[in-house]
């Protein structure tokens, strides 16, 4: 009778190894979550890199052509917050993309920038004369730079995991490459 006994208790599984797997099937798919939401951060990020580099090359054609850049946002060049009234699109940024075209203002369609659908970040791109600063920056070294040339500047801000804070992402035409204010990821 033992013997019956001890080979039905060996087929199953007890209700401590149960939970144990539980738990560990628990931990893997939290994990996987936070490398998904992770990635899906850094996809839509890439947006930001991406549409700056467009803008990047639309000031460039557009001072070709017109032997100056663009002004597209209208900030106060001379001092002050920065904030511009031409920021595009006008919705606050969030983790809801936005339509580019609804109401598009006529300075974007005069630089002729043209994402190939929604965003999720707001856009604005300033230009100014030599020897004027502009009025908001980061890590691109805006202070002495302008004296030399004309510039631009272009700025993404976005707010894609929905807390209080907003990443910024700057591109300024007498630097290569582009800032981060935070990383993106996170």
């Amino acid at each position: 009778m033992r013997s019956l006994q001890s080979r039905m208790s060996a087929r199953g599984f007890t209700l401590v190894e149960l939970m144990v797997v539980v738990a560990i099937l628990g931990v893997l798919v939290s994990t996987a979550l936070v490398s998904y939401r992770r990635y899906a951060l850094r996809s839509k990020s890439s947006e930001a890199y991406n549409l700056l580099g467009m803008i990047r090359m639309r000031q460039e054609s557009y001072r070709s052509e017109f032997s100056t850049y663009c002004d597209v946002s209208s900030a106060d060049h001379s001092g002050g917050s920065g904030a511009s009234a031409s920021s595009w699109p006008s919705s606050p940024p969030s983790a809801t993309a936005a339509d580019w075209y609804a109401g598009l203002p006529p300075e974007w369609i005069e630089l002729g920038l043209r994402p190939t659908g929604r965003v999720y970040y707001r856009y604005d791109t300033v230009a100014g004369n030599p020897g004027v600063t502009p009025a908001f920056g980061g890590g691109l070294g805006y202070a002495a730079a302008p004296s030399r040339d004309a510039w631009w500047a272009a700025h993404a801000v976005g707010n894609l995991d929905g807390d209080s804070l907003n990443v910024t992402f700057e591109a300024f035409s007498m630097a290569d490459g582009i800032w981060a204010s935070a990383d993106p990821s996170e």
